[in-house]
Formats: C-alpha cells, sequence, structure tokens
C-alpha cells in the first residue's frame, strides 16, 4: 500500500459502483475514460486488492470492490453534499418501457415530478432494463413487469394484473372467437398468450392464422392498430388508443404485473418513501 491515498481515484471508483459506464463517469469527473481506468488502477495498487472486473464493455465492481463502496459511500456522499450544498438537486432516473410509459406514465407524470420535488426527474425510456447492463444506482427508479424480484428490491404493485386482447376495429366486431379465426395473431416474444387465449374461446390452433412477431407492447400494439392482427398485451398498455378495442382481459399468469421498483437500501429517502407509498395507495 503506498502512503497517500488518491482521492479522485477513490471518487472515481465510487461513480463505478454506483453504475456508471467509464464513459459516464469520465463525463461526470471531467477527466478521459483513459484517466477514469488509470485512476481505478492508482487505488487498487494502494489498496492490494482487485476492486473492478470487466464483463463486456463494462467495469463492474468485484466483491471486495462493493464491500469497499458500502464502507465509504456515507463519507463520500457526506463531503459530496457539503460540496454542493448550494447547486442544483442531483437528477433521478425513472425507467419504464415505451408501452407503459406512453399509456400509463405520462398522464401521471405531474404527480410524479411532484413527489420526487426538489430532485428533479428524467423519464427514461428503452424496451431492454439498464439492470442488464449495469447495477441499480441510489437515482435510479424502475418500473418493472413480474411477479417476483430479488431481495436488494423493494417492489410495489402499480396495477392490475392482467392481459388484454386488442385488435383494430373490424367485421367481426366484438366476437373474440371470431376475431382469433378470421385475423392474423401477432407474436410477441416473451408473451406466449396465445395458446391460453383460444382455450378460453374454443378455436383450435388449426383454425388461426400466424401474423408478424414483434419483440414489445408498444410493437403489438401498433401493429394491432395498423390492421395487421391481433394482439395479445398487458392491459395497463393500451391506453387511450382510439383504433383499439379491447375483446377480453384474464389475469396475468403468476399474477405478474407492473411494479415500482427501488433498491431496498434507499427507502430511507424521502422521495422514495413517497413513491411507494404513492404506488402502493388505493386507486
Amino acid at each position: 500500500m503506498t502512503s497517500r491515498l488518491p482521492f479522485d481515484a477513490l471518487r472515481t471508483f465510487a461513480e463505478i459502483a454506483r453504475g456508471l459506464s467509464a464513459a459516464e463517469a469520465a463525463g461526470r469527473l471531467n477527466v478521459s475514460p483513459g484517466a477514469v481506468s488509470q485512476r481505478i488502477a492508482a487505488l487498487e495498487a494502494h489498496l492490494g486488492d482487485r476492486l473492478v472486473e470487466r464483463r463486456g464493455r463494462h467495469l463492474v465492481p468485484t466483491s471486495v470492490g462493493l464491500a469497499l463502496f458500502e464502507r465509504v459511500r456515507p463519507h463520500l456522499e457526506a463531503v459530496e453534499a457539503a460540496l454542493t450544498a448550494d447547486r442544483a438537486e442531483p437528477v433521478m432516473r425513472l425507467h419504464a418501457t415505451p408501452a407503459f410509459a406512453d399509456a400509463w406514465l405520462m398522464p401521471r407524470l405531474a404527480a410524479l415530478v411532484a413527489l420526487v420535488a426538489p430532485r428533479p426527474l428524467e423519464l427514461v425510456t428503452a424496451a431492454t432494463p439498464f439492470e442488464r447492463t449495469r447495477r441499480w444506482t441510489a437515482a435510479d427508479i424502475a418500473i418493472r413487469y413480474g411477479g417476483r424480484f430479488s431481495e436488494e428490491l423493494a417492489a410495489t404493485p402499480l396495477v392490475a394484473a392482467q392481459i388484454a386482447l386488442v385488435a383494430a376495429d373490424g367485421p367481426a366486431g366484438g366476437d373474440p372467437a371470431a376475431h382469433l379465426r378470421e385475423r392474423p395473431l401477432i407474436c410477441q416474444t416473451g408473451l406466449d398468450e396465445w395458446p391460453a387465449w383460444l382455450e378460453r374461446f374454443g378455436v383450435p390452433a388449426a383454425a388461426v392464422r400466424w401474423g408478424p412477431r414483434v419483440s414489445d407492447d408498444a410493437a403489438s400494439l401498433r401493429a394491432a392498430e395498423l390492421g395487421h392482427g391481433i394482439a395479445s398485451v398487458r392491459a395497463c398498455t393500451v391506453g387511450e388508443r382510439a383504433r383499439l378495442r379491447v375483446l377480453a382481459r384474464r389475469p396475468a399468469p403468476g399474477n405478474a404485473t407492473y411494479h415500482l421498483v427501488t433498491r431496498r437500501a434507499d427507502l430511507a429517502s424521502p422521495p422514495i418513501r413517497r413513491l411507494h407509498a404513492w404506488a402502493g395507495a388505493p386507486g
């Protein structure tokens, strides 16, 4: 261990441990990505331990690195708070899929902004969850679909656990069985609801036609709107789409639904507590 603690290196490591990429950490610290790697290497040399490892294009903390971060995080945050007391509050990022954001979040966005005030709220929409490539941070709030979540996460259900059958208006009217027989069925990766729908309405698989295959609810809804077939989607993503008719609803498998999700360790934060209380309130 060298005699002098490289404090800049510790700050740089903390940004990586909070889930930022090397490029994002470099931008926040106003240094080059190369300097990020050099600072972390200097900290590892100082401590004599490996603190990060590379997974693909990303740097992630090792178990030793995570333990170090948990010990020093309160002290770093206290220093940062003291240095930024007169500056703007840090941004909180709300992550959601495009379909859910469009149909459910947008009408409630003003309420969410008020709940996290005085911190600014940034809505980030993406079909791929950010946690597939980086770790959660204290600034992350997410809307995630599922029935169970890891113990380190706090999850509060937002909407009823329902799947909806939707189609554009057409000659089949409101008869779901007629729609299933007359229109192509839009297939969505990871949401194979068609066997259950066919069984419910007594339609044999041999009597249906298969339509386009898409990756998410947003594409399924748009394909149904444009008349490419009938779609099975999470009911809360339908929203106010004038050209679509909801033909039927049923409970989602495993009672899965959309949840407000944050790190459990961040429940002490007033904005996070307010968000979970709001999500869990009746109506």
